[in-house]
């Protein structure tokens, strides 16, 4: 289904149309009159139809062709401004998605380097683990040989003992 665009005469022609009703009218009854069209077409051609509605007062005998050659003219402008307007959100769009594309990776690199860190950090872990076993595995065996020490010294010392007291018997 093709969708009818409202043209400049168009418009001006269901504006005069309303305006001669006398009644108060909208966009949407210009629409209805015209037959369709998109507001973003109709909204600025209605504004200027009210821009130039004071000088068809003045000048009434003013043609058609040159109040219609001054809306086309606001219509154009519009268009341009609406083109433009479409090409900055477009270029601002692409930057957005580009910088969200870079922020992106170096959040993934990010989360590649954290989860790295986080294994080197579990072999830490385990590493310590491990030395903390060795550890009391060094502290059990020095105080075992400090036993051993001590038994040792005491037997040297009782063995002293004897041989004094041997030499004594003797």
């Amino acid at each position: 289904m093709t969708r009818k665009i409202a043209t400049v005469a168009g418009v001006f022609l269901a504006c005069d149309e309303l305006d001669k009703s006398g009644k108060t009218w909208n966009r949407v009854d210009v629409r209805r009159l015209v037959g369709g069209g998109g507001y973003n077409v109709i909204d600025p051609l209605i504004k200027a139809w009210r821009k130039l509605k004071p000088f068809k007062k003045v000048a009434p005998l003013t043609p058609m062709d040159l109040m219609y050659q001054i809306a086309e003219n606001i219509n154009i402008s519009y268009q341009n401004f609406m083109d433009q307007a479409q090409q900055q959100v477009l270029e601002q769009s692409k930057i957005f998605n580009e910088t969200v594309a870079g922020l992106s990776e170096s959040l993934v690199d990010l989360e590649v380097k954290l989860a790295q860190k986080e294994d080197e950090c579990l072999a830490f872990e385990r590493k310590i683990i491990d030395l903390q076993s060795k550890l009391q595995e060094s502290q059990h065996s020095l105080l075992h040989l400090q036993l051993q020490l001590d038994n040792a010294f005491k037997l040297e010392t009782l063995q002293n003992s004897i041989t004094h007291l041997q030499n004594k018997l003797l």
